[in-house]
């Protein structure tokens, strides 16, 4: 099971074709009003060939604003630019890795999805993964995959590339 943190421009259509491709998905966001919106089937924004996407994957996905206990998670929080400092603000990035931390299963993947600048990896999300390795003595995989896809072509973009 997969479990897709943050239900976005990037998170939703990530979650929705891993369901679509017959995997089990648990998406979660915090918006309760967005969840609430996609448990009724309905996208909360406008893309081409989302509607579609649902509809496949809707057997496979469960949405919700709950952290599931899962093997594998994919981290596609926000990561806003702040215009004043010039830099990506991970306060997203690592609440939602804390969160992830508290229920992930010992072997778990964890996969940040979110576009950060060079050495933010390094410099917030390794040490939570390090540190937590070291209290518990779990093995936590860390990947980084920037998200690589264009707005309003992003069902494509994801089964193309």
């Amino acid at each position: 099971m997969i479990n897709v943190v943050g239900l976005g421009y990037i998170g939703l259509p990530t979650a929705l074709m891993f369901a679509a491709a017959g995997n089990k998905v648990i998406g979660t966001d915090i918006d309760h009003n967005r969840v609430s919106l996609l448990k009724d089937m309905v996208i909360p924004f406008d893309e081409k060939g989302m509607d579609e996407l649902l509809d496949k994957a809707k057997s496979n996905i469960e949405f919700t604003t709950e952290y599931a206990e899962t093997d594998v998670y994919i981290i596609t929080v926000p990561s806003p630019y702040d215009a004043q400092t010039k830099r990506v603000d991970p306060s997203y990035i690592i609440d939602s890795v804390k969160t992830t931390l508290e229920i992930a299963n010992d072997g778990s993947i964890l996969i940040v999805e979110s576009t950060v600048s060079p050495g933010t990896h390094d410099k917030y999300v390794r040490p939570l993964i390090e540190e937590h390795v070291s209290e518990t003595g779990e093995t936590i995989h860390l990947v980084h995959a920037p998200e690589r896809i264009l707005p309003d072509n992003m069902v494509y973009e994801l089964e193309y590339n």
